[in-house]
C-alpha cells in the first residue's frame, strides 16, 4: 500500500521530474507517448468519424417521424461534448504531448474535459427526463418542461467551472 502522506511534503513536479516520480511511486513507464497510444487515438477517431457520418444522416433525414422522436438537438449537443470530453482526456492522460503555456493552462482540465463530461451527462439526464414525461407522465415535452432543466443544467455548471476556473491551487 503506498503511504500518501508521503506527498503532502512534496513541491509540485514538473516535466522530467514527474513522469520520474510516477514511474518509481506506480512502476509503470509513463515517460513515452508510443504505438498504443496512437493506436487509442485512432480508434477512438474512428468511432468518432462513423458516429459524425450517422448524426449526419439523421439531420439530413430529420423530417421522418421515428428519427424525429429521438430528441436529435440532445444527441447533437451530447455527441459535441462526447467529442469535447475526449479531447480533454486525451490531454490529461497524457495520449497528447502540450509544450509550452498549454501544458499548465487550467482550459484543458476546466473547460473542455470536465464542463464537457458534465454536459454529456446532463444532456443524458435531460434525454431521460424527456422520456419519462412522454412515457410515464404521458405529457409533452415542451414549453417550461423542456427549458427549465436545461436552464438549470447551464447555471449549475457554469457556476461551477467558473469557481474552478477562480480557486487557487
Amino acid at each position: 500500500m503506498i503511504d500518501l502522506h508521503v506527498l503532502d511534503g512534496l513541491s509540485p513536479l514538473r516535466g522530467e521530474e514527474r513522469i520520474a516520480f510516477l514511474e518509481k511511486l506506480t512502476n509503470i513507464n509513463v515517460a513515452a507517448i508510443g504505438g498504443s497510444d496512437l493506436a487509442t487515438i485512432i480508434a477512438v477517431a474512428v468511432l468518432y468519424l462513423l458516429t459524425f457520418m450517422f448524426m449526419c444522416y439523421v439531420w439530413y433525414n430529420h423530417d421522418y417521424q421515428p428519427i424525429r422522436a429521438k430528441t436529435v438537438k440532445l444527441c447533437t449537443i451530447m455527441y459535441v461534448a462526447g467529442l469535447m470530453w475526449m479531447v480533454g482526456d486525451f490531454q490529461m492522460n497524457g495520449l497528447v504531448e502540450l509544450t509550452g503555456a498549454w501544458k499548465s493552462c487550467r482550459v484543458w482540465v476546466v473547460w473542455v474535459r470536465i464542463l464537457s463530461s458534465y454536459i454529456y451527462s446532463g444532456m443524458l439526464m435531460i434525454r431521460f427526463y424527456a422520456l419519462e414525461r412522454i412515457f410515464n407522465q404521458s405529457k409533452p415535452y415542451k414549453g417550461r418542461a423542456m427549458y427549465i432543466p436545461a436552464i438549470c443544467l447551464v447555471v449549475v455548471l457554469l457556476a461551477y467551472c467558473l469557481s474552478c476556473q477562480f480557486v487557487e491551487g
